[in-house]
């Protein structure tokens, strides 16, 4: 099967720039293809000195939108992981600005910046 690219059911019509889509999603044998992000943040509220599981993201416009939704004076931790495997860190306060960095490691350093939206900064 060399040589052979694999093309839409024949059932669909579709444009080059549709096929081009279909295409990028699709393996040789026409199965969907997952695109899973390897990459996630947990996040843990502070509650009188502990860590409370609060909610799990794969995106900077999920994190944005918890902050934002978070109180001013909410202290909480943040978790980067890649394959399961923690990566880096950080504890935060929610501000009515924004986000107090606390403490950043490694992967983590600099991720505040992505935790705010445009109004805030």
């Amino acid at each position: 099967m060399e040589g052979t690219r694999i093309q839409p059911p024949a059932n669909i019509a579709a444009c080059d720039t549709c096929t081009a889509r279909w295409l990028r999603y699709h393996d040789a044998q026409g199965r969907v293809i997952q695109h899973s992000p390897i990459g996630y943040i947990v996040l843990y509220l502070e509650i009188d000195g502990q860590e409370n599981y609060f909610a799990t993201v794969r995106s900077y416009a999920d994190l944005r939108q918890l902050v934002s939704n978070m109180v001013s004076g909410t202290m909480f931790t943040a978790h980067l992981c890649i394959f399961m495997d923690e990566i880096g860190g950080g504890y935060y306060t929610r501000t009515i600005d924004g986000v107090e960095v606390r403490h950043e490691s490694r992967a983590a350093e600099g991720l505040h910046i992505a935790m705010v939206t445009e109004a805030e900064q």
